[in-house]
């Protein structure tokens, strides 16, 4: 596809989901992500197009601006555009990396324009200038709570009810119990709040990776409406492409620690080549949210890769957050618990391969035919056995024993 059936494909987009009925059908999240998926294959064009001739300002000028057109739309528009932020933030690094000022400038005014935007705390297109301010509870280690020590929570309550006492007794002691148990709970709490951020004019050094962080936060807030393929894909692809370009880091056994023999490993560019891509710890904090969905929804052995790579870009920066965060997931996959939860390990399965492949069914005792042996068969040991297991060793010691006894009695 070229720019102009790109820019026709864009039109079209916008005179079908611009109605008022679609935009009252957005509540539902199944029909947001259904009419995104049946766009895929377009939306890794446009995608394509843009990575391939971003240096070519006039060919992707009008293809940007009508994505901002799409995005200023609202509703289903939105989504489709914030699918294709992971890819775009990429592209707009490569280019300030190789000083294409013209594309630079291009994309700086379309991810300003996102920003002052998404920042707004009544949404896009909102009258209110009010800054949207996100409040986030993190449990503290000081007191017991559910997170990191269930059982000393005690959810007992020191009124003991009689047996004779009225009904309306009963309810008022249960409903202060809860009260005080919520109590309790809410002061193992510590409340963060994030934001409100102040809106830019202009993108510069130090106010670059905090935009580019919170279009991602975006991003990370509709996943599930999303279309999978593209932003799966999409965040994947973008991650490894930031942390390895520039350098040559040694492949890791991580992947096929995880996935074993059955891994298909998919070759990249050589990233050395390509010029290094200045990116925050909280960009790659933003990002692994972004993978960690990825993982479990369609592809689970790029976010692999994707999470390997993160790791060791945090390693090279010294990102001491980073590693946390990367030392968890991979110590959680590794795990054998993980391995045995099918709810987890069944999405791993690409939607690809059970249309082709039949799938095996599950192997358990009953399918076994197990025969009963007798138990007065004596054991046979052979001389050349190089080793023995712990459980064997009795009995080597006790053949041992007897032939000593029997050399003793003949002499």
């Amino acid at each position: 596809m070229n720019s102009e059936q790109l820019q026709d494909w864009l039109t079209d987009l916008n005179e079908r989901w611009k109605n008022s009925i679609e935009k009252r059908a957005l509540k539902d999240v199944e029909y947001e992500r259904i009419q995104l998926t049946r766009e895929t294959c377009k939306t890794q064009y446009l995608i394509n197009y843009l990575s391939c001739n971003y240096t070519d300002v006039d060919l992707v000028q009008p293809v940007v601006a009508q994505l901002l057109a799409c995005y200023y739309r609202g509703g289903i528009l939105r989504y489709f555009v914030l699918q294709c932020i992971p890819s775009l933030i990429h592209i707009y690094l490569l280019a300030l990396a190789k000083r294409q000022k013209k594309s630079v400038s291009i994309f700086e005014t379309f991810f300003l324009a996102m920003f002052n935007e998404e920042i707004l705390a009544g949404g896009i297109l909102s009258e209110s200038v009010t800054k949207k301010v996100e409040e986030v509870r993190i449990p503290s280690i000081r007191f017991p709570s559910v997170y990191h020590d269930p059982k000393k929570l005690s959810l007992a309550s020191d009124i003991a009810l009689k047996s004779g006492a009225p009904a309306f007794v009963q309810a008022t002691v249960r409903i202060c119990n809860s009260i005080y148990i919520l109590l309790k709970i809410l002061e193992t709490y510590k409340t963060v709040r994030i934001g409100p951020y102040k809106s830019v004019d202009r993108i510069f050094p130090q106010n670059r990776q905090t935009v580019l962080t919170r279009l991602l936060k975006s991003v990370n807030g509709c996943l599930c409406r999303l279309s999978r393929d593209v932003i799966c894909q999409g965040i994947c692809l973008s991650t490894i492409a930031l942390c390895q370009s520039g350098f040559s880091f040694r492949e890791t056994a991580l992947v096929s620690r995880v996935f074993g023999s059955s891994f298909h490993h998919k070759e990249f560019d050589d990233f050395s080549k390509k010029p290094r891509l200045r990116i925050s710890s909280q960009y790659l904090l933003e990002s692994l949210n972004g993978l960690y969905f990825a993982l479990f929804n369609g592809t689970p052995e790029l976010a692999v890769q994707a999470v390997d790579a993160v790791h060791q870009r945090a390693l090279y920066e010294f990102y001491a957050d980073v590693i946390l965060v990367t030392n968890s997931i991979s110590e959680t996959l590794l795990e054998s618990n993980f391995h045995k939860n099918e709810e987890l390990t069944a999405q791993w399965v690409r939607p690809g391969k059970l249309d082709n492949h039949k799938r095996n069914e599950v192997v358990t005792n009953a399918s076994l035919r197990l025969k009963k042996m007798p138990e007065d068969i004596s054991p046979v040991i052979d001389d050349n056995i190089k080793g023995f297991n712990f459980s064997d060793s009795k009995l080597i010691l006790l053949v041992m024993f007897r032939s000593l006894l029997s050399s003793k009695l003949l002499n």
